[in-house]
């Protein structure tokens, strides 16, 4: 692509082009096509010599034009995006070249075959044949006086002009590139910066932004500073491959971007939101001020701009009272400038709120985004709108969306283990993306095959929870209406309200590591079809009821930290500040680690390594139950074996998980060996590392 791009084309020179590549790999010849007419000297022995290189044909064009012919020739030829008479005129302006005679003159070079007749109504725009000198000012202006009016009543005018001119406009950018004009490039890129997120551009953005920047002579300046703010932006909303060091030296620099731009508030409007936004992947708080200040500000575009982030951020978070009051905010600042941009991209946020109580008004939203989309493009630019200037994780969205598709597909099919599987795949993408509405979908189909497995009470909790991470009671969704009728029918409304409510009422952090699939909350009470070693059996109990296995967050991890088993039992079972700090400095042995709770409280610790990689001798696996404990104050309640019970549960949605192997300390009274022994794992007759080997067989 970047060969056919940088030759434009021209069939001879991509034959010359591929005649190179007996001698030169494709991306030493592409970064060597700025100097094309250098590049290509070999061409067909048996073509006549004006024929066999691109600059003899060029040349012998070039020698049977008159003065005036080539003088505009000359002029157009930075144009390959298309020349019109207008834009002929402005490039010829200065020569000796009357402004009256451009038309025929035009028509003369389509006749020599030098420029194409493009019959593209309503634009008969001729295309020229490029000549690599740079002619840049006229549409540097161009884009400079049109780029303003992208936010306001000349919009449809401005893009109109923009999008005819864009290729030329691409073409001015890359000789100002290849001139070595920093200051010329970093001016004409950040003019554009708005048009690209319009139109979702991003791969042209990030593309142009860092050719741009990697323009040597550069000094620091705000401006320079905008664009390589706008570059990390766009190559975040492009996934692009970059390794997590890069990732890492990204979010590092974003800071300090933040805070260099965050010092420069004359900057122009649009400009002045690159440094919330990058502060606010770094500092939430912080930026959710700062958007604050932008809309109480003077600049109405702007303060409507920063209402829609706000929005943005507040629906992630659930707070739907406070997103309407922003989407409100926001519609009413781009209606009064006349941004039909802006309107488009919040119509659709409002009209996701109304769907839960207005029906009739979401419907209306949509329309009136759509008619206004179909004003701002034409029938070459139709596509997606991003609905906001953030930096989004689309992937992850899609892997949640597919992983939650997939989960109802395999509860459709009666294959339980394949809905846990896909659920946790969906939760962990979910996580990723930051956004609750998106994790509460997954909450919904977490709630469905509780259901499934009859845990009709968990089922209701799910649901509730799921409200709490949309921050609204959706009555619309047809699983969430149906799940809720059969709720109501196997518990009684009494009852289902009430673990309803107990979900509803749960904190977000909670909220999120109840829908997560290793916390027990939908796990089977035991898994499909398992038959226990005889000599042993984890059994049914009360406890399995109320136990689940929770993620330590920073939240629960003092309360976690002090559990502690009894004096006696301490020689044989680490705490669990040592046990933490064994999965730090063991990452090899794949720690896995959950809080135990019951009925809401913490009362224990489990560490497994998941999936050891075969090959190191100091370690058993694939699977090793590294620590089981139950506090002192807890224990003789069934609570250890519940946690067994769901980490075995755990273990059924894992690669070639046949068994669980742990080891114990050989001793009396407070030994755990009898304590496994009675939940079904037997004694191998092995030692590792002074300690007896123990063995469950999965199902």
């Amino acid at each position: 692509m970047r060969v056919a791009h940088g030759l434009d084309g021209l069939p001879l020179a991509l034959e010359l082009a591929a005649a190179r590549l007996r001698t030169l790999s494709l991306p030493d010849l592409a970064d060597g096509l700025s100097d094309r007419f250098r590049r290509l000297i070999t061409g067909s022995r048996t073509a006549p010599p004006r024929h066999r290189t691109l600059r003899a044909v060029i040349a012998r064009s070039w020698e049977l034009l008159k003065e005036h012919e080539r003088t505009v020739a000359e002029r157009i030829s930075i144009l390959p995006g298309g020349v019109t008479p207008a834009s002929a005129t402005a490039v010829c302006a200065g020569t000796t070249v009357p402004a009256a005679g451009i038309p025929e003159l035009l028509a003369a070079l389509v006749d020599r075959s030098l420029v194409q007749l493009a019959p593209r109504p309503p634009d008969r725009r001729r295309r020229a044949r490029p000549d690599p000198r740079p002619g840049r000012r006229h549409f540097t202006e161009l884009m400079a006086r049109h780029d303003p009016q992208l936010r306001g009543p000349g919009q449809l005018t401005a893009m109109k002009v923009i999008s005819a001119q864009y290729g030329n406009t691409l073409a001015a950018l890359r000789h100002l590139c290849v001139a070595q004009d920093s200051p010329g490039a970093t001016t004409l890129t950040l003019t554009l910066t708005w048009y690209w997120q319009m139109f979702g551009r991003h791969s042209d953005a990030a593309y142009w932004l860092r050719e741009a920047l990697a323009v040597p002579g550069g000094g620091p300046t705000p401006e320079r500073d905008c664009a390589r703010a706008a570059y990390l932006l766009n190559r975040a909303d492009l996934l692009s491959g970059i390794t997590a060091g890069e990732a890492a030296d990204d979010r590092a620099e974003m800071r300090e971007l933040a805070d260099r731009l965050l010092a420069h508030p004359e900057l122009p409007g649009h400009y002045r939101v690159f440094g919330p936004v990058l502060l606010f992947l770094q500092d939430e708080e912080a930026a959710l001020a700062i958007f604050q200040r932008l809309a109480d500000g003077d600049d109405v575009w702007l303060a409507g701009l920063a209402h829609m982030f706000q929005a943005e951020i507040a629906g992630n978070a659930g707070a739907l009272d406070r997103m309407r009051v922003h989407l409100e905010s926001a519609l009413a600042c781009f209606r009064r400038v006349g941004d039909r941009w802006g309107q488009t991209a919040t119509l659709p946020m409002r009209a996701q709120l109304r769907r839960y109580d207005d029906l009739d008004g979401a419907l209306a939203d949509l329309r009136e985004a759509r008619s206004l989309a179909g004003e701002l493009l034409d029938d070459a630019e139709r596509g997606l709108l991003s609905a906001t200037a953030f930096p989004a994780d689309h992937a992850d969205h899609a892997r949640t969306l597919v992983g939650s598709a997939r989960a109802a597909l395999c509860l459709a099919l009666g294959d339980l283990p394949g809905a846990d599987e896909a659920l946790r795949k969906a939760y962990a993408a979910a996580l990723a993306t930051r956004e609750l509405p998106v994790l509460s979908l997954v909450t919904v189909n977490a709630a469905a095959l509780a259901e499934t497995r009859g845990r009709q009470h968990e089922s209701a909790v799910l649901l509730g929870a799921a409200a709490r991470l949309r921050g609204a009671h959706d009555h619309t969704d047809p699983q969430v209406r149906e799940l809720t009728r059969r709720g109501h029918a196997a518990l009684g409304g009494e009852e289902f309200a009430s673990a309803y409510a107990q979900g509803w009422e749960l904190d977000a952090k909670t909220a999120m590591t109840t829908a997560d699939p290793a916390s027990g909350m939908y796990r089977p009470t035991s898994p499909p079809d398992f038959r226990w070693p005889r000599g042993g059996s984890l059994g049914e109990d009360a406890a399995m009821t109320h136990v689940m296995l929770q993620p330590i967050t920073d939240a629960n991890r003092a309360a976690v930290a002090a559990l502690d088993v009894t004096p006696a039992q301490r020689n044989y079972v680490a705490g669990v500040t040592d046990s933490l700090a064994d999965a730090i400095q063991y990452p090899q042995a794949m720690p896995w680690y959950r809080a135990i709770y019951a009925d809401g409280a913490p009362v224990g610790f489990v560490m497994i390594s998941d999936n050891i990689p075969p090959g190191d001798p100091t370690l058993l696996g694939p699977y090793f139950l590294w620590r089981l404990l139950v506090d002192a104050r807890y224990q003789g309640r069934g609570y250890g074996r519940a946690a067994l019970r769901l980490v075995i549960a755990y273990l059924g949605t894992r690669p070639d998980a046949r068994e669980l192997l742990t080891s114990v300390v050989p001793g009396e009274d407070s030994s755990p060996l009898g304590f496994y022994q009675r939940l079904g794992f037997q004694d191998t007759g092995e030692f590792f590392d002074g300690e007896r080997v123990l063995r469950l067989p999965l199902p």
